[in-house]
This record gives structure tokens, sequence and C-alpha cells, in this order.
């Protein structure tokens, strides 16, 4: 019995120690997978509303500019048409007879003919040209009041999902606001990408994987900034956006995902997550998380629960996840 025992103390001794968690499987992040789930969909909303609150922004300054030229050209024309009336008074609305009895010649009569002559065809068409100008004032102050309605909306929408993710993150046991990261010297701006949900690009990383093209961009931008270390981006799973061809991982480490990353490697890490957040419109980034920190459009910088080891925590890699 002794000797069994200590064989199996010395088995127990010899075993290898448990590799960490690698964030190329599931054991790196299943267990956030409903928080995840939640912080897809109100990050992806509450981008959408962002887009869409641009859109109404810029047709509210295109608006507000259109009525003031209508409004200048509607004073000009209200302009022309009390000319017009103090003409038509002074000349008076005379009938062909009057008109030759008042006359002294048939060559006053042509003239007076043709001044009343030019006089209603002015007046017509300067009226035409007021009640058109009007008609299209009232039309765009119609579409700015919409406009401003629609901004009013998606403002909504966007609190409401900022206050989701935000929920999402405190019951998973983070949620706090921290500081942002201090980098400097970063890379070049990216450039923006494409759009699009399908899964049809190959992922570089994954022989056997595949990228929505903002997911390709988005990794092709990272390389051509200069992040040149070790990256997984598709996986198969139940969750996140990496089965969807929509996030990556990016090691701090040069060849691996490895332990906490400390000196350089964090260096590294931070540089790298404070550049996506910096280019995250062109690069159309739904959030990045480090180092038990996430940053979503909606929120800033959040503390992040993972499950405690280096990959489910992100003390060893930036996740980038795309729309």
């Amino acid at each position: 019995m002794v000797l069994l025992a200590t064989l199996a103390l010395l088995a127990s001794l010899l075993s290898p120690l448990p590799a960490a968690a690698d964030p190329s499987d599931d054991s790196g992040e299943a267990s956030t997978a409903g928080l995840q789930a939640k912080l897809d969909e109100a990050g992806r909303a509450y981008n959408a509303a962002a887009k869409a609150l641009q859109t109404a922004q810029a047709q509210q300054t295109a608006g507000a500019a259109q009525i003031k030229t209508l409004q200048a050209q509607l004073a000009t024309l209200t302009k022309q048409l009390d000319t017009i009336a103090v003409n038509l008074y002074v000349n008076g609305r005379t009938g062909g007879l009057g008109a030759v009895m008042n006359s002294g010649s048939p060559e006053a009569y042509l003239a007076q003919a043709s001044i009343l002559n030019r006089l209603s065809y002015q007046n017509d068409t300067a009226i035409d040209r007021f009640l058109s100008t009007k008609a299209a004032l009232t039309r765009q102050q119609s579409a700015l009041n919409q406009a401003i309605a629609a901004q009013q909306a998606q403002l909504a929408i966007m609190a409401k999902r900022k206050t989701d993710a935000v929920n999402a993150l405190v019951a998973a046991g983070g949620g706090a606001a921290v500081d942002g990261l201090s980098a400097t010297g970063l890379p070049r701006a990216a450039r923006s990408g494409p759009r699009g949900d399908g899964c049809s690009e190959k992922d570089p990383t994954n022989p056997s994987g595949c990228l929505t093209p903002a997911g390709l961009h988005m990794y092709q931008e990272v390389r051509a900034a200069g992040f040149s270390h070790y990256a997984h981006c598709f996986r198969q799973a139940s969750f996140g956006e990496h089965p969807k061809g929509r996030a990556c991982d990016f090691a701090a480490a040069v060849s691996d995902f490895g332990g906490e990353a400390t000196g350089a490697e964090k260096d590294y890490g931070n540089r790298l997550a404070a550049w996506a957040i910096a280019n995250a419109g062109p690069l159309d980034v739904l959030y990045v998380i480090w180092f038990k920190r996430i940053w979503m459009p909606s929120t800033g910088w959040r503390s992040y629960s993972g499950d405690g080891t280096p990959s489910g925590d992100h003390r060893n890699h930036v996740h980038i996840s795309v729309n």
C-alpha cells in the first residue's frame, strides 16, 4: 500500500503542468459565451444606430443649407413681385380700346400695349417662381424635421444599447469605467474597408477557416501597420465572432499566446489595442478586449472579467471583433 501511494505521488509530480489556455480553441473564452452574445447584439445595434445618426446629421446639415438658399431666393422673388405690382398700378390694366383712346398715336398705343404685355408676362413668371420656390421650401423644412426626428430616435437607441452593454459587463463581474491606454507613436491610420457578413474570404491564419470581407480587411490592416506577432482568427465554436469570421486574436508574444504579457510584450499589446481603437471607424470595430478591459464605441474602456486564465482574461492577446 505504501509503495502504491508513493508511485501515485511520483506520477502526480511528474505529470506535465496544464498548458495555458489557447484562444485558438474554446478554453479561453467559453466561460464568457453568454456575455459575448449580449455584447455582439448591443454593439452591432449601437454601431448601426451611430451610422444612421451620421446620415441624419448630414441630411440635416444639407437641408439647413438648402433652406437658407431657398429663403434667399424667396426674398428676391418677393421684391420682384412688389416691383411688378407697382408698375401695374402705375400703368394700369387697361384694355385694348382704352389703350387706343388714351394714346396720342398708333406708335404710342403699340408702346403702351407692349409694356402691358411685358408686365403681364413678368408677373405670371414671377408668381410661378415664387409659388414653386415656396413649395420647395415647405418640402425642405419637412425633410429637415424628419431628419431631426431620426436623429432623436437613433440617439435613444444608442443610449439604450450602451446601457445594455454595460449591464451585461456588470452581470459578468466587470463593467466599471477604466482609464484608456497610453500609447505614443502609433502607426498610420487604416483605410476604410469593405462591409458584409458572409464568411467568404480565406483566413491567412487558418487554412481551414474563413473571414468576412471586413474581418480580412481588419487583419490585413493590422499587419500593414507593423503588428507582426502571432495571430489566430477563425475557429470552430458555438459562440462569439470567431466562427463567423469577424474576429482575430493577436498575441502579445512573437510566436504563440503563452502566459501573461509583461514588459515589451505588454507594450506591444497596448499599442495594438490603442491603434485599433484609433481606427475603429475605418476598421468597423465592434469591440476590443485586452488585459481584463474591453473597449466598445458605445462605452469606452470598461473592466472585463474572464475565467482567470491569461487567455480568458485576455492578458496574453488582443481580441478585435468587427461588425
